[in-house]
């Protein structure tokens, strides 16, 4: 009995050591191109590159800030492991810069960072 026990658990290893090298078929590459990314949707936020925008509030607050805007194309693999999968689309980043917050008792906060990619020569 101990031997018929000993058999099908080296049986059932002997299977799961198949599935794991063997478990992802060889699929031929997929590729989706969405294409450039419509104006319609960039109409959504509706900031242009290089603009400063002024935001009054009623209670005393101004927060100025000039915005940065980029459009990038971006690759999705997916899990390349078992997929031969690949999506083409563009992203659409938007960053505030120079930000600048004011309020009532004229204290200022402010901050010079950029999260954009510097552009390479």
């Amino acid at each position: 009995m101990i031997a018929f026990k000993t058999y099908i658990f080296k049986l059932f290893l002997l299977i799961l050591f198949s599935v794991f090298l063997y478990g992802c078929p060889v699929l031929p590459k997929t590729i989706v191109d969405n294409g450039p990314l419509p104006e319609s949707a960039k109409l959504v936020v509706p900031y242009k590159n290089g603009e400063n925008y002024k935001f009054k509030f009623s209670n005393g607050l101004v927060i100025n800030f000039t915005a940065e805007r980029e459009t990038v194309d971006a690759i999705d693999n997916g899990c390349a492991e078992c997929f031969n999968f690949e999506q083409h689309y563009q992203r659409d980043i938007i960053c505030f810069l120079n930000l600048r917050i004011t309020k009532a008792n004229g204290q200022t906060i402010s901050s010079q960072k950029s999260t954009l990619r510097k552009k390479e020569d």
